[in-house]
């Protein structure tokens, strides 16, 4: 017993210093600043809407156009987003084109969602409860894995913004989302009611058969962006593309002139055409031109099918 005691007071520090291991610290929240915050890198596309701005120069008939574009070009499962069009803001819909079959796609909607619950939403297979995953971000994930092309997780931030991720997209949108990975995103300009940003290798892969002088000068070239605003008239749009040189540039100009002066001769795209002006600044083209007003609602008329496409 006289040796018992020193061995167990030597034992109570150890014993003690076991139990008081340092805990680490909790995990990195998501850090959203914008709905662009949310995109991964590797979708090809990106397109922005601005319906806010749509609707109050079109009209609240633009929202039903969409909505009923949207549930022709979708399943029913994801009639979720045609039900949010109306208290959306802006729209981001980054797509990868090059693959065949359904496209991959995410969605981020910016606007206000105070009531935003997709368990609440009939949907086949459904949704799980959400997972808070701190900085005011939560996640929903479908019960099973939905078809390719079909929202299989949701993101929401704060009551701002809300993300729709295909399956194929949930990695690399939760490297973006949740880890803050944003290298070589395509982040289309702030501007104007239509902007995009795309990698130029889809566009010219779908020209070499077409047009394969111009499917040659782009393979060069990296990224084309633009915006188009509307105007009384209709829509005053602008791109730029950036090439590997100012020679490049100008022999791109000189072949999208002649191919501009083609499409001016007739057909349903002469009077955008007609507008069409061609510049070189440095490695970039720049392009601008006019849709008419006319053309527009035609086209959201097409988009809905209440009559027939004609490009």
């Amino acid at each position: 017993m006289r040796g018992l005691w020193p061995a167990l007071l030597l034992a109570l520090p150890l014993s003690l210093g076991c139990a008081q291991k340092p805990i680490g610290p909790p995990p990195h929240s998501p850090v959203l600043t914008r709905g662009a915050d949310a995109l991964p890198a590797d979708v090809d596309l990106v397109v922005r809407l601005d319906l806010r701005r749509m609707r109050s120069a079109l009209g609240p008939e633009l929202v039903s156009q969409l909505k009923r574009a949207t549930a022709l070009a979708t399943t029913s499962t994801e009639s979720l987003v045609a039900g949010l069009l109306e208290e959306t803001d802006v729209v981001l819909i980054g797509l990868r084109p090059r693959l065949a079959g359904a496209l991959d796609h995410v969605i981020v909607l910016e606007g206000s969602f105070p009531r935003f619950d997709p368990t609440a939403v009939p949907a086949d297979p459904g949704w799980q409860r959400a997972q808070d995953l701190g900085g005011d971000v939560r996640r929903w994930d479908r019960r099973a894995q939905p078809d390719r092309g079909i929202p299989a997780r949701i993101y929401a931030w704060s009551n701002k913004v809300i993300v729709l991720v295909t399956p194929v997209e949930i990695d690399s949108t939760e490297r973006a989302l949740e880890l803050g990975e944003h290298e070589g995103v395509m982040a289309p300009p702030s501007k104007g009611v239509v902007s995009f940003a795309a990698r130029v290798l889809p566009v010219s892969l779908a020209l070499e058969e077409r047009s394969p002088e111009i499917a040659r000068i782009l393979r060069g070239a990296e990224r084309l962006e633009g915006s188009a605003e509307l105007e009384a008239e209709g829509l005053r749009v602008e791109l730029a593309l950036e090439v590997d040189s100012p020679k490049t540039a100008e022999h791109l100009r000189e072949l999208l002139t002649a191919l501009a002066d083609l499409f001016a001769i007739k057909g349903s795209a002469a009077a955008v055409a007609r507008t069409a002006k061609f510049d070189v600044a440095g490695n970039y083209v720049t392009c601008r031109f006019e849709v008419p007003r006319s053309m527009i609602a035609r086209w959201l008329s097409c988009a809905d099918a209440a009559e027939p496409c004609s490009w």
